[in-house]
Parts: structure tokens; sequence; C-alpha cells
């Protein structure tokens, strides 16, 4: 089986100038900019003194910008813990205290409604909206992001290439996400994957669901939850698809306007949606 790392790896060389991730009617990564900034974010990560296997909390609406940072922590060997946006504040400071997260990223607004203080051993605190340091536990971390760019340039003093992109594949039964339970019975639960199982999934996508250069994909649900993370989002990347994210709520509405604007290869739903359409 090979790495997902070793496809995303493959996928960003062969895509370079390509569309990779873009919000619907809005900002655009190329797989070349998406290589950029998981770069930059690795830097970012090496000054704050971040380690493999240090797990690092999402927990922010659908973007483009969700699926940068996503790939940025991962591809570093941190442990991602996606939470869903909808959550209640106090169970997104539960849930960032208890899979104990030293970095979140996250929406600012959602930000706004923590509490930090029922985090205590986070260290950072990094908007996806627009990459900004929102909190900083120590002096040191603030300064490395105020010199991110001069750090950056001193790592790749002639530019950031296709050449530099190179992701470890050591790893793969290791751990690589904790994806919390909605709770149905009780309190949710960190169900841990490894890179074996994200490989895995999309070792099947790759022999199963059709593609072809030029493919684009809408995703329209939770990449928090398992399904739309894998087969809406990182498998499509690693094939070389387009991902275009629908920033809002899926309503019939704004998803026909959608499905007629970007033409989507492939659906994936819930039936709940499909019924509105209906």
């Amino acid at each position: 089986m090979k790495h997902y790392f070793t496809r995303f790896e493959e996928a960003i060389k062969a895509n370079w100038e390509r569309p990779a991730l873009g919000n619907f009617r809005g900002e655009v990564f190329t797989f070349g900019e998406l290589a950029t900034q998981i770069a930059k974010f690795h830097v970012f990560f090496e000054a704050i003194g971040l380690k493999k296997g240090d797990k690092v909390a999402l927990c922010a609406k659908n973007s483009a910008r969700w699926g940068v940072t996503f790939f940025a922590a991962n591809t570093y060997e941190a442990v991602l813990v996606p939470i869903l946006a909808d959550f209640h504040p106090e169970s997104v400071n539960s849930l960032v205290d208890h899979s104990e997260s030293l970095v979140l990223l996250t929406d600012t607004d959602i930000w706004s409604k923590l509490d930090i203080a029922k985090m205590p051993i986070v260290k950072a605190v990094v908007s996806t909206a627009d990459f900004k340091l929102l909190y900083a536990a120590e002096e040191a971390i603030q300064e490395a992001n105020d010199n991110l760019e001069t750090l950056f340039a001193e790592k790749y003093p002639d530019g950031f290439t296709a050449a530099h992109v190179n992701y470890p594949t050591d790893n793969i039964n290791e751990l690589a996400l904790i994806n919390y339970t909605s709770g149905t019975t009780n309190a949710p639960k960190g169900v841990m994957l490894s890179h074996m199982n994200i490989s895995g999934n999309v070792d099947f996508g790759v022999h199963r669901i059709p593609h072809k250069e030029g493919d684009k994909v809408l995703s329209m649900l939770p990449v928090a939850h398992m399904f739309g993370l894998m087969y809406e989002f990182i498998y499509q990347v690693c094939v070389g698809t387009h991902v275009h994210f629908l920033t809002k709520a899926p309503t019939p509405t704004t998803l026909m306007r959608a499905f007629s604007e970007v033409h989507p290869y492939m659906i994936l739903t819930v039936p709940l949606v499909i019924e509105k359409i209906i």
C-alpha cells in the first residue's frame, strides 16, 4: 500500500500550477501555493518547539484554509484532532484539553467564544481565516510568528520549489488522527486512526473511484467527520482534483447554484441533503 503522503507529494509535483483548494466563489490555492503554505507552517511549528506526535486541534468551518492547516500539521507528523465547528464552546474547550493539544487552529469567531483557561497546555492559537496568531503562551512563540517570513527565507534562500516537497513515509503504522465521535450515547470518544487507516481509504479511492485530470469536486459535508474528510478532501487532493469548499450551509439554493458552476465529477452527500433538493 502506498502512503497517502506519497500520493499527496506526487499530486503536488504533477499539478504545481493547477488549483488544489478553493472556496466556492472565493480564494483559491494552487498545489504549489498549498505546498508553500505547508512549508511555512512547518517552519513555524519547528520554531515553537512542536514535536512529532504532539497534538494539534483543528476546529473551524469548512474552507480552503482549513485544508491548508490540516495538511500542514499532518505532514509535520503532528496528530490532528478535527473538531466540528458547530460544537458548543464548552465541548470544544473540553476536547482540546482532553486530546492534550498544544496548538489550536480555529476560526476567529469560534476563538472569541472559547476560554483559554480551560485549555491550559495550549501554546499557540492560529486563525484559519488568515493564518494570524491569535494567542501565544510564550513570548518566543510571538517572536517566531513575527519573524516567520525571515525564518522561511533563511531556510529556502533560493525560494521554495517542488524539489523541496518531501514528506515522511516511515510512519505508516503511527497515529495520524484522533477523531471524536458526536457522543450520541455519552461523552464524545476519541477514535485513534493511523496513517495506514487513511492510506487504505485513499488506496480504495484510487482503485475504485474513477478520476481524471482536471476533475473538480464540491465539498459540502463536515470535514471534521471521516466521510467528508476522506472522500471530499484527502483522497481528492491526493489524485490532483480541485476541491471547492462550500463555506455556507448546504441549502438547496446554494447547492444547485454551486453544482451548476463547479460541475463536480462526483457528489458525496447524505440522505437529508437529497431530501431537501427533491
